[in-house]
């Protein structure tokens, strides 16, 4: 008889995630769970996926879920934010199945695994890094009742109750062996996925990841997860996924989610030129770093291939943000990178953050200053939180009064960290200024209304705008 493993997306609120932006934000598929489904469904497991986030399923509606399909192993994966809804979701399933045994996996518990099984009891084993081999070896092991102390890259009790990490797993060398992710046993796409209101074109659409490992040096990232090597699915592979997803789900639009598809340049002409000779009703968006690789040629090549806009990471208006940061970026590289690729017809989102370390009223005055100066079209500011995994939760403490409750590790809330000099209330105001500097622009005011296409895309327009004009100036 086939073992059955169910993997669960915890449910969240997006006023959780987002605040006052909620409206905005996006739900976008969990392509972790998809792809360690396909996994999983690939070596005979029968496979199941119970996405709470996008179903808005309460805990009776999962429970029930989870009685119906009967499985013997539950999979969770949960963000450092969201980390203690999972605790609750595994401790309510082991009351109701105590038999089931529990696996969480994510960037959290890769950070802090030894923390998190102690404080949820119920979680039985964490994966620690990549888990797409460690829960094949995992499962084998508990199939044929082994010792999981000799799996690689997990966390679990002792006999003695005492949490036991085994020896780290060595990273994919090859991730073009995985199978292209189970999308099929997920909600219908069309139905309940979303892009985010700022970077809406068209539906359906989708967001995925198509490498791993970021170069960059940036201290607000976790680099323990993937690492810092470039890892990329093939050409090949990326076109393969994009086939799929045209093709079975009748996907429009894809915003590539890498921490930075253009990475490898030879990579992404020969992605664009398998886009251009497939000749897909189709239309994309990914994110770039501040280079000078980034040529016109490559740029005019992209828009050709149905890319529409970049997402570069400008995070500050200060150098001395910038290099606190490790950003390794300089203002008028920014502004030749971004003016360049305006150049080339394509639309631009600059990424921002407030509350970084050395922040003060004045850095956050060249950061408006910045906003208002940048051609983009596209804007999008968050909070600095020094994250579990990331070189910046070792030191944030230096910097200013940092709060560690995970809970408060909120992007769009100053709950967790707040630099020396500066004041909750007061980083609020300067957040809701940054927005207004750039979406009351009147170009940006005149691009947006050219995006209405469609009745779907005008709905999370307006309840876009109206998020933006509540958190801007109504909110407090």
């Amino acid at each position: 008889m086939k073992r059955k493993i169910l993997f669960i997306n915890p449910g969240y609120s997006l006023k959780d995630l987002y605040g006052d932006l909620a409206e905005s934000g996006n739900e976008l598929p969990p392509q972790t769970l998809a792809g360690l489904a396909a996994t999983t469904r690939q070596y005979g497991y029968d496979t199941a996926i119970t996405d709470c986030a996008a179903m808005k399923m309460d805990m009776p509606a999962l429970l029930r879920s989870v009685s119906s399909f009967s499985p013997d192993y539950i999979g969770i994966t949960a963000t450092t934010i969201t980390m203690e809804n999972a605790g609750f979701v595994a401790t309510e399933i082991k009351k109701s199945f105590p038999d089931v045994k529990v696996i969480a996996g994510g960037a959290h518990i890769t950070a802090l695994p030894e923390e998190t099984l102690e404080r949820f009891p119920a979680i039985d084993v964490g994966v620690i890094g990549e888990g797409e081999e460690t829960i094949i070896q995992l499962l084998s092991c508990m199939d044929s009742n082994g010792l999981i102390a000799d799996v690689t890259g997990i966390a679990f009790r002792g006999i003695n109750g005492k949490i036991v990490i085994t020896s780290r797993r060595e990273v994919m060398s090859d991730i073009d062996v995985l199978p292209l992710p189970a999308w099929d046993l997920l909600p219908p796409i069309d139905k309940f996925y979303r892009p985010p209101g700022d970077s809406i074109n068209r539906m359906p659409a989708i967001g995925m990841v198509t490498s791993r490992g970021c170069p960059g040096r940036c201290i607000f990232c976790d680099k323990i997860t993937f690492g810092r090597k470039f890892r990329p699915h093939s050409a090949s592979y990326v076109l393969a996924l994009v086939k799929d997803l045209v093709d079975r789900y009748g996907v429009k639009e894809i915003y590539f989610q890498d921490d930075y598809f253009m990475a490898s340049k030879k990579r992404l002409i020969e992605i664009c030129n398998g886009l251009i000779e497939a000749d897909y009703d189709l239309t994309w968006t990914c994110t770039g770093r501040i280079s000078s690789s980034i040529d016109a040629d490559l740029l005019h090549l992209m828009k050709r291939a149905g890319c529409w806009q970049i997402c570069y990471g400008v995070e500050s208006g200060s150098q001395k943000i910038l290099d606190i940061i490790q950003k390794d970026t300089r203002l008028d590289d920014i502004r030749e990178c971004i003016a360049k690729t305006r150049r080339a017809g394509l639309s631009v989102k600059g990424f921002f953050m407030l509350g970084n370390f050395l922040e003060t009223e004045g850095t956050v005055k060249e950061t408006m200053n910045f906003i208002r100066e940048l051609p983009l079209t596209d804007f999008h500011m968050c909070y600095f939180v020094p994250f579990p995994g990331s070189p910046a939760y070792h030191i944030a403490e230096q910097y200013g009064k940092f709060d560690k409750t995970w809970k408060k590790m909120n992007l769009y809330s100053p709950k967790s960290f707040i630099p020396h000099g500066l004041t909750e209330e007061r980083m609020k105001e300067f957040f809701r200024k940054c927005y207004r500097a750039h979406y009351l622009k009147p170009e940006v005011i005149l691009y947006f209304a050219k995006k209405i296409k469609n009745m779907r895309v005008f709905r999370k327009l307006i309840a876009s705008l109206i998020a933006f004009i509540r958190f801007s100036f109504v909110s407090k």
